[in-house]
């Protein structure tokens, strides 16, 4: 999801606000998933993850886009960075 339609549309789409969840750009120099992950903490989200390799180093680890299974989240967590905001928590 756009960050820019995040605000709009997180509830709807993601209603368990304590669901890990993963965010990601399409390149590692893309900001907008930082965008996207404080936006989703100042809606109240705990866990939020920054993916910082970017959409097609996701894919190519062979990581699902939507509703991956845990066993892929887990995978993943060696090149996931914490939020910047939440991180300061």
């Amino acid at each position: 999801m756009p960050p820019d339609k995040i605000h709009e549309r997180a509830s709807q789409v993601l209603p368990d606000r304590n669901a890990e969840i993963v965010v990601y750009c399409g390149s590692p120099n893309c900001t907008a998933s930082e965008k996207a992950a404080k936006e989703l903490e100042r809606q109240g989200y705990t866990k939020i993850q920054r993916y910082v390799g970017g959409k097609q180093d996701w894919l190519a680890a062979g990581l699902s886009l939507e509703g991956a299974p845990q066993e892929a989240v887990a995978t993943a967590r060696d090149t996931v960075a914490a939020s910047p905001t939440h991180a300061a928590r």
